[in-house]
């Protein structure tokens, strides 16, 4: 096949990783597979455009789980598709791949039907066998990624008309990835199945697996374009599905006390307090029947009461971003009933409010749907779905009502300490809008543990699940993450000056005993100052999707925090 280098990305090429968008890359202790032992793997890795070398990478990606119990029940991929689709086009270095992009537009690699593109950047620092570096890993998931394209190219996907949207091109990968960041969870909770670790204990791990499984689904169901599992599976072989692997442990083809626990997971989430359901449990309250769904919320209590108002109460905690109330009221007694439905955080309160005519003999019916965001700031969330039914013999009354009240499992302490100010101030004067003589900085607060998983847009602060618009994510070997978040959540500071000099500015600006820091960064300039004294970063912060993006480690330091890795959870982790 001639080769042909293309100096220009075109409209319809298919672009995976950009510095503006997550890289999920992790560590794990995988071999190169016999499969593949025909790749070259040798100390020179200069040589990265040949082809077999690229098969062997993407061959390890898929089988990077392949010495844990969950792998015989996922498929990551079908290792002899991936490699004939590699079979069929050209993969090579491009030196002017990323010539004339901004910064925060950068590829570290771009598929165009019969090539695959790769930035020189992406060379080797370890042996390929054990990606034990994030460059390593990184560069697998790129190429598995990028063949992902490929495939679709091959299935007639690249003939859409909207090919050349960016949503439809990543529609199916970017919600293979989440999952990938989702399963390596499995790993977790089978070393620590294998330490000993109690039930509740694997059931947090579980849980917060299935956390992440389902904001990729959720991701997935919100997107403009959504990806075809069937096709996927047809394309690829992807094979993923959480209920899969409970079943596996459970048949005991796994490990005794995987089974175990398998088995305690199913009998305790098998029953009890339910989210949704139908009350009565069987025929009407005089002519009134509610059927309800509660998402956002875990029920862990439910009692009944009879009597004239006859009542179901639920009791639980916030588990989701959001509240969705939605269902049906069916009337089908005396003159009709009153319907009201409130939903109520403590930020906001929506209600709703219908009449329903009795269709005796049948019945009829109104629907019933309200939503309402469910911030950090909710401590707690209640419901309540009343029918207030009207009869003859002097105005009857009787009701029919499903509440709940769910609570924060947890709410962080915003509370600032008292700190003891410099024996001299020193702050910097002459940037526009901030005058630090006469305000001082905040306070940074003491004992806070902040998380970051790596690709995940729910970190936690002292354990407690937040929200965040954009992740954490590593490239180049460093960890990124959304300036303002990651500052504020310190305690500090953040202003942004729109024109300082004739740059865009950020100061971050936070004080602790006997100390003042003040760090101002420029958009597109490794050049930084702390405290009056000029930094030069590795990096240069940059924005993207309306979030300005600095390495973890050099904000985390000169604040006075700990930086730390947490390999199983994939998680990057500030203390202070």
């Amino acid at each position: 096949m001639k080769k042909l280098i293309l100096r220009r990305a075109v409209a319809s090429a298919f672009v995976l990783i950009s510095l503006a968008q997550p890289l999920a890359i992790a560590e794990v202790d995988i071999a190169m597979s016999s499969d593949h032992s025909e790749a070259p793997v040798s100390k020179d890795y200069t040589d990265l455009t040949t082809k077999e070398l690229a098969k062997g990478m993407v061959n390890n990606y898929i089988n990077q789980f392949e010495n844990s119990h969950f792998n015989e029940a996922i498929s990551l991929g079908n290792r002899t598709t991936f490699s004939n689709a590699l079979d069929g086009i050209d993969v090579e270095h491009d030196p002017d791949l990323n010539s004339g992009r901004d910064e925060g537009d950068k590829v570290e690699a771009l598929y165009y039907p019969a090539f695959l593109y790769l930035d020189p950047v992406m060379k080797f620092e370890k042996d390929i066998s054990v990606p034990s570096n994030y460059e390593n890993y990184g560069i697998m998931q790129t190429l598995w990624h990028e063949t992902i394209h490929r495939l679709e190219d091959i299935n007639g996907d690249f003939k859409s008309p909207n090919r050349d949207d960016k949503a439809y091109q990543e529609r199916n990968v970017e919600y293979m990835q989440n999952v990938v960041m989702a399963i390596k969870y499995f790993e977790s909770l089978e070393k620590k199945a294998a330490a000993g670790a109690t039930d509740a204990e694997l059931e947090a791990v579980w849980d917060t697996m299935l956390k992440r499984y389902e904001e990729a689904m959720n991701i997935m169901s919100a997107a403009k374009f959504k990806p075809d599992l069937a096709k996927l599976k047809e394309w690829t072989g992807w094979d993923v599905n959480p209920e899969k692997v409970l079943d596996h442990y459970a048949s005991g083809a796994a490990t005794d006390r995987l089974r175990d626990f398998a088995k305690y997971y199913k009998t305790k989430h098998g029953g009890g307090a339910k989210s949704s359901g139908i009350f009565p449990v069987s025929g009407d309250f005089n002519g009134m029947i509610i059927d309800y769904s509660i998402s956002g919320v875990d029920a862990t209590t439910m009692e009944d009461v009879g009597g004239f108002m006859t009542s179901r109460a639920l009791d639980g905690y916030i588990s989701g971003n959001q509240v969705t109330v939605s269902g049906t009221a069916s009337m089908g007694g005396g003159y009709g009933a009153n319907l009201t439905v409130t939903v109520q955080t403590s930020t906001d309160t929506k209600e709703y409010k219908s009449y329903i005519k009795s269709g005796y003999p049948g019945f009829n019916k109104d629907n019933f749907n309200i939503t309402l965001p469910i911030t950090s700031k909710d401590k707690y969330v209640n419901i309540s779905i009343r029918m207030d039914g009207e009869y003859s013999m002097g105005g009857g009354w009787r009701g029919l009502m499903v509440s709940g009240s769910f609570e924060s499992k947890n709410v962080i302490d915003n509370t600032r300490p008292d700190v003891i100010p410099p024996d001299q101030r020193r702050y910097p004067i002459g940037i526009p809008g901030l005058d630090f003589a006469n305000n001082p900085p905040p306070a940074l607060y003491a004992n806070r543990e902040i998380k970051l998983p790596i690709g995940s847009l729910k970190p936690t602060i002292n354990g407690i699940e937040v929200e965040t618009d954009q992740p954490a994510f590593i490239s180049g070997g460093r960890t990124f993450i959304p300036l303002r978040f990651v500052a504020e959540s310190i305690g500090a500071q953040v202003d942004y000056i729109p024109n300082f000099e004739g740059w865009k500015a950020i100061v971050i600006s936070g004080a602790q005993d006997y100390r003042e820091d003040y760090i101002v960064l420029f958009l597109g300039s490794k050049t930084a100052y702390h405290n009056g004294v000029e930094k030069t970063l590795d990096v240069a912060p940059f924005a993207a999707n309306g979030r300005t993006f600095v390495p973890l480690r050099f904000i985390a330091e000169t604040l006075g925090a700990e930086v730390g890795w947490d390999q199983p959870t994939f998680t990057a982790t500030v203390i202070k």
